[in-house]
């Protein structure tokens, strides 16, 4: 139930669209426009060519009257109707008026284009982009000659741009005498307007200044365009106006500013070459050269009433100027010898009679017509006044239309209006705001003059006045230059016997108090001893206080560069009494409490931890211990797990802080280990980042500062020491110096956890993380029903294959968290593997950043264990220990069937 409006292009039946056939064979109804064009086909060859019967052509009558158009679309409605448009379905304003119908109906309409001469005119080899306004020439009468169609051809012209006239079509048009008569039925023969009748309609519009076209202007004239004899011309209006182009459809361009490229098609067609030349496909290539025609040649005329021209009459013979004066007395020499053959007659009185009853006859007959016509007129002014009254309608339809219209625009000029003034508004409001600002910077500036000027005044008459005062006070100081000399000599001599005075009398006080304490003992030995005594005191406070200094800061505080250690301090008995005391109240424990490793590494970092605690009850040489391996892995844990299980302090430090010291770091090295000295249980230093300036002096390029502080570390740490347990933990370990390695007694490697790790590391975090907020119900934390937990976790360690248990344990808070921005706080398993495989892909990115970063510094940083590094099987992979820095401490899972030490592949890497 579709109404299509389908083209039919511009030539014959061939020219329709494989879509448009479809539709039309498709289609229950077929209706084909006949006014606004002609098709070069009629309507039993379309049915033909379209296979499809019934095809019915609509008028300007059917179409424009609402009644039929409902009809239409009523059929619409129920079944598919197709509406056949020659050219493109929107290339006339009353399929528009369909189209809308159809949609304020509610029926669909759908539109299949084709080719029209708005797009086919560029045939002629005119660019269609330049093309301005189309206008539409009519038909003109004895009484309406309009000419508004030059006024755009003029404005077009004017901005150089092409103008297509589409010349007038009558097509079942009713005249006026016929109309007066009432005879309806009556349709005047289809006439076409010709390329030279717009030429001369042209001509004679042009009668006014602005109406003006150049004289010599090229017009190109188009003739059944897309048809077989298709015709170009070019040439002037008198010379088209000349020219016979042929049967219908014809259409005249006149062309603005032309492109060479133009100008040179259109040479073409020049009228000077062939009038005629309805074959252009030698132009486009399909033929080598163009046709042989006769100039003369006319083409034949369609017959009338079949879509084309109506037959010319003959042309009536030519008469000279003399025959209009001539009068031809033969007839009335006739007349006079017929009415005296009349009077001999005997029957002359009988032939008078009979003339006079037939005129009687002729009489009568005339009454009757006349009674016929009266008749006639009355219906057609009774036709007339329905016609009026319609027409008064839709002019009231019109005019509530144009009313709203102006209704609309009158609205749209007010609220533009107020805009505008608004817009005036804001204008003269900072058009004032600016004027003020001049004035106010000239006032300024005019101040800012009459302050400099008065300055300038002030600043001279100051000049003058103490030049005037120089110049009276130099005059009084000639006039009376004896008496100053004599002052001034008055007050020298004062001065001078004053002086002397004073000297004498200070000689002899001085002099006798040095007499009277040298002949007295014992002053002059009390005086020595005071000043003994206050230099003793100066100086035993000043290395006192240096000491004490010294004493309180390795006994009460800790060195700058230490960052976290287990003795007490000062500053942590004040800030923090309660967990001062509970670390009075630790117990040593085991080393490995709380912390499950691989078997094979656990026992031997067991050793290390019983080797430790021995030898500090024996008070033995502790021994240097390196671990290494990827970040994440336990080195920090299992030092300070190490440092509590054997009764000693633990300090750590970060390799990074020292090069930033510069000079002041040999000196904050000596203060750590004095002050690592002075501990009393014994100090497990943990050096973290140690390759930080641990590097090699041979063949790294290191500062000066951070070679002397290499240097100060390898100086405190060149003997075995038990008093301090050297700890250094480094992703790079081949980047230590050779002396660093050298003082190493222990090399332990830790890894990335293997498959059987990572899944009870799994578990572990999922029951820290999840299970346990779950259970307690305090939290905004639920999970789905139906959860299998050992599956999942299975599938979530298969799945971070790769990941260190810092990682892991980030897996744990991240599933936390989407529980937490859940809508409803239920995490799913969904949620889980997403944030799985999230993390996964972080990780991957983090490695080929690490990569590409050790590239460039010519590093090499290779853990066997890790799949992500290499294609080793997961079986033959060493399990690492698992590292977590959670807030209460830390845990690991350890895994079985490991088949080799760390310490065997450590062992194999160049130092």
């Amino acid at each position: 139930m579709v109404l299509y409006l389908v083209g039919l292009g511009l030539g014959d039946a061939d020219d329709v669209t494989v879509k448009g056939l479809k539709v039309i064979q498709s289609s229950k109804k077929v209706y084909l426009e006949g006014y606004t064009s002609v098709l070069g086909v009629d309507k039993a060859k379309l049915e033909k060519e379209f296979q499809v019967a019934g095809i019915e052509v609509l008028f300007r009558h059917d179409v424009e009257d609402d009644q039929r158009t409902d009809e239409i679309l009523d059929e619409a409605s129920t079944s598919d109707v197709s509406f056949l448009v020659v050219g493109d379905p929107f290339g006339a304003t009353t399929h528009t008026d369909l189209a809308l119908r159809a949609s304020k109906k509610g029926v669909p309409c759908q539109v299949i284009h084709n080719a029209s001469i708005l797009n086919a005119v560029g045939c002629c080899g005119l660019q269609l982009y330049s093309f301005g306004k189309t206008v539409s020439i009519p038909w003109w009468t004895d009484t309406w000659r309009p000419k508004s169609f030059m006024t755009e051809i003029v404005s077009n012209f004017s901005r150089g741009c092409h103008t297509l006239c589409l010349l007038d079509i009558k097509v079942k048009e009713i005249s006026e005498e016929n109309l007066a008569r009432g005879r309806t039925g009556v349709f005047e023969p289809p006439r076409f307007m010709s390329v030279a009748i717009a030429s001369q309609q042209i001509l004679e519009a042009m009668d006014s200044a602005e109406d003006m076209l150049p004289v010599e202007q090229l017009c190109v004239a188009l003739t059944r365009v897309g048809q077989p004899s298709q015709t170009i011309v070019t040439g002037t209006l008198k010379e088209l106006s000349q020219c016979d182009l042929g049967p219908p459809l014809h259409s005249l361009v006149i062309p603005g500013h032309l492109h060479p490229m133009e100008k040179e098609f259109l040479d073409h067609f020049s009228c000077s070459v062939s009038p005629v030349f309805p074959d252009m496909s030698w132009l486009f290539g399909f033929k080598s050269s163009p046709p042989d025609i006769d100039p003369n040649a006319i083409l034949p005329q369609p017959p009338a009433g079949a879509g084309g021209m109506p037959p010319k009459p003959p042309p009536p013979p030519k008469k000279t100027d003399m025959e209009a004066y001539r009068f031809d007395s033969a007839a009335l020499e006739r007349a006079a010898n017929a009415a005296k053959e009349l009077e001999r007659s005997s029957h002359a009185k009988e032939a008078l009679d009979l003339a006079k009853l037939q005129e009687v006859t002729r009489q009568e007959e005339q009454r009757a017509k006349m009674k016929e016509y009266e008749a006639a007129i009355e219906q057609f002014k009774v036709e007339a006044k329905r016609v009026e009254a319609e027409e008064k309608r839709k002019t009231i339809n019109e005019e509530t239309k144009a009313n709203q219209h102006r209704a609309q625009y009158q609205d749209q000029l007010a609220r533009k209006r107020y805009e505008d003034q608004l817009i005036q508004q804001q204008r003269m409001q900072e058009e004032n705001l600016r004027k003020q600002e001049e004035s106010v910077a000239k006032q300024e500036a005019m101040r800012r003059a009459t302050l400099e000027h008065e300055m300038d005044l002030r600043a001279k008459n100051e000049a003058k006045r103490v030049e005037s005062e120089m110049k009276a006070k130099a005059k009084m100081e000639r006039e009376n230059q004896d008496l100053t000399l004599e002052r001034i000599r008055l007050k020298a001599q004062e001065k001078r016997q004053t002086i002397l005075d004073s000297i004498k009398t200070a000689s002899a006080v001085m002099g006798t108090g040095m007499q009277t304490f040298l002949s007295d003992w014992d002053k002059i030995i009390a005086a020595a001893g005071g000043v003994s005594l206050i230099a003793l005191g100066v100086y035993s406070a000043k290395h006192g206080t240096s000491i004490l200094g010294r004493y309180i800061e390795a006994r009460v505080g800790k060195p700058s560069l230490v960052r976290e250690t287990s003795r007490l301090t000062l500053t942590d008995l004040v800030q923090n009494p309660v967990q001062a005391a509970r670390k009075f109240m630790t117990k040593p424990g085991d080393a490995l409490s709380g912390v499950v490793l691989a078997p094979t590494l656990e026992e031997r970092l067991r050793d290390i931890a019983i080797a430790t605690r021995n030898t500090k009850k024996n008070v033995g040489m502790y021994r240097n211990v390196l671990m290494h391996g990827p970040p994440g892995t336990g080195k920090s844990l299992f030092a300070k797990k190490l440092a509590l299980h054997s009764g000693m302090d633990y300090a750590i430090l970060t390799g990074g802080d020292i090069a930033p010291m510069g000079r002041e770091g040999v000196t904050a090295i000596h203060k750590v280990f004095d002050w690592a000295n002075t501990s009393r249980k014994g100090l497990l230093l943990f050096v973290d980042e140690a390759d930080a300036f641990l590097r090699k002096r041979s063949s790294e390029f290191i500062s000066e500062d951070l070679r002397a502080a290499l240097n100060a570390f390898l100086f405190r740490t060149g003997d075995q020491s038990n008093k301090f347990m050297l700890v250094l933990a480094s992703n790079t370990p081949e980047q230590f110096d050779w002396a660093v390695n050298d003082r190493l007694d222990e090399i332990v490697e830790f890894n990335i956890p293997g498959l059987e790790e990572r899944e009870r590391l799994v578990r572990l975090y999922f029951d820290k993380f999840v299970l346990q907020p779950a259970m307690e119900g305090k939290r905004r934390l639920k999970l789905a029903e139906n959860m299998d937990y050992g599956a999942l976790c299975s599938r979530v360690a298969q799945k971070a294959q790769g990941l260190s248990g810092r990682e892991i344990a980030k897996l744990g808070v991240a599933w936390q968290a989407s529980a937490y921005a859940s809508e409803d706080g239920i995490l799913t398993e969904e949620m889980i593997m997403e944030r799985v495989e999230d993390a996964v892909k972080q990780h991957a990115q983090k490695v080929d950043w690490q990569s590409e970063e050790e590239k460039r510094e010519y590093k090499s940083l290779s853990y066997r264990s890790s799949p992500l590094f290499t294609p080793a099987v997961e079986a033959e992979t060493t399990p690492a220990a698992h590292h977590h820095p959670g807030p209460h401490g830390s845990s690991s899972i350890p895994s079985s069937k490991s088949k080799t030490a760390p310490s065997e592949k450590s062992s194999k890497k160049p130092e």
